[in-house]
């Protein structure tokens, strides 16, 4: 049996086949089994590694399920974090991620396990936009483990994403253009929420930031409204959640045309008010059910689809009106950057990357416009 010199580590046998590294880490003495002389000393190199990189070994040996649990039950709880956000975190963790890595330490994970894991779920069908999202949301958790010292790397930042093309918005039956969304606007103009879906048509706001706006962020007079918040339901429960991660507000100027819609919006909210009296429900919402009650996403998606079955239109998305807004600005001569900042995109390379069909109109008539100078 070998000396055990704990200082510089050591290596011994305990009974036939069955091994021990040991050394001594922050005053404690660290020992792991081995099934051999040789993997005992391999093991010992490990730990001389970890207690030379200031590791804090005994919580690295945790598994990456136990980790996992942690940070979504104790480290993101104390953020500013969407509850949304919370339960996405938690279906992508638990449906594809600890199905495959969960059972390994974190200081055994190796970027050669991250590579197999995304060709695994590539393999199983999923898209690639998913898999890139669950790879973010592991790399923000192990980038945590890797500040607290319990791993030397994170090993999803040695690794390469899988590619997807760039997506672009393409014309056709996915996005309704601009002679359809009059066609939609018409049917609906005596609809009670008429001004909800002229507002989704022409601002490019998202159902949920609709759903969230409140008559406080509209003004009227000065023709303008802020984007603050947005209506979230998660497990049954209403959320009012800021709408962007810095919390930073996004105002709109509005046209006389959208005041006007306002105007009339809030004067048929006042006769519902006093029709219901008591049974009023209503708080400070612009967009509301008959009773004052907020708004539920999934019927007023179904409410949308109604709408276009009877206007005899394609069947979209309600975010695809978005998409709409934004190719009608820009198709009408709206400058890029203004586009982009209505919308509320991080940047304009984003807006120019999802509508580069817009543009052809514009690029054909300068084309027409040199070619008429010089020839």
């Amino acid at each position: 049996m070998a000396k055990r010199d704990y200082g510089d580590g050591t290596t011994y046998e305990e009974s036939e086949g069955r091994w021990r590294a040991a050394l001594v880490i922050d005053g404690k003495v660290v020992r792991r089994r081995a099934g051999s002389e040789r993997e005992a000393k391999a093991i010992l190199k490990e730990l001389r590694q970890q207690r030379d990189e200031g590791l804090n070994v005994g919580d690295g040996l945790q598994t990456l399920t136990q980790w996992l649990e942690h940070w979504l039950s104790t480290i993101l709880p104390g953020k500013e974090i969407k509850a949304k956000t919370l339960v996405s975190h938690r279906y992508i963790v638990e449906h594809y991620i600890e199905p495959y890595l969960g059972k390994y330490k974190l200081v055994h994970l190796t970027a050669h396990h991250i590579d197999h894991w995304q060709r695994t779920l590539r393999q199983k069908g999923l898209a690639i936009g998913t898999i890139t999202n669950a790879r973010r949301r592991l790399h923000t958790a192990l980038e945590i483990a890797r500040k607290r010292k319990l791993i030397l790397d994170n090993v999803v930042g040695l690794t390469e994403s899988l590619r997807e093309p760039v997506k672009r918005l393409e014309t056709g039956s996915t996005v309704l253009g601009e002679q359809q969304i009059k066609q939609l606007l018409h049917e609906l103009h005596d609809h009670r929420l008429y001004a909800l879906y002229a507002l989704a048509c022409s601002l490019g706001l998202r159902q949920a930031e609709l759903m969230g706006l409140r008559w406080g962020a509209i003004n009227l007079e000065a023709g303008t409204l802020i984007v603050r918040e947005q209506l979230q339901r998660v497990a049954g429960k209403i959320h009012r959640e800021l709408t962007t991660k810095g919390g930073k507000d996004r105002t709109l100027y509005l046209s006389a045309a959208h005041s006007e819609l306002l105007r009339q919006h809030q004067a048929r909210q006042e006769r519902e008010q006093t029709l219901f009296g008591d049974l009023w429900r209503g708080e400070d919402l612009v967009f509301v059910s008959a009773d004052g009650t907020p708004l539920e996403a999934g019927a007023l998606r179904r409410q949308f689809k109604r709408a276009l079955v009877r206007a005899k239109l394609p069947e979209v998305t309600f975010h695809s009106l978005r998409h709409s807004a934004g190719s009608i600005m820009l198709a009408n001569g709206a400058h890029l950057v203004d586009v982009s900042r209505v919308l509320g995109h991080a940047n304009p390379a984003i807006t120019a990357r999802i509508y580069s069909h817009s543009f052809e109109v514009g690029q054909r008539a300068a084309v027409a416009a040199a070619a008429k100078a010089l020839f």
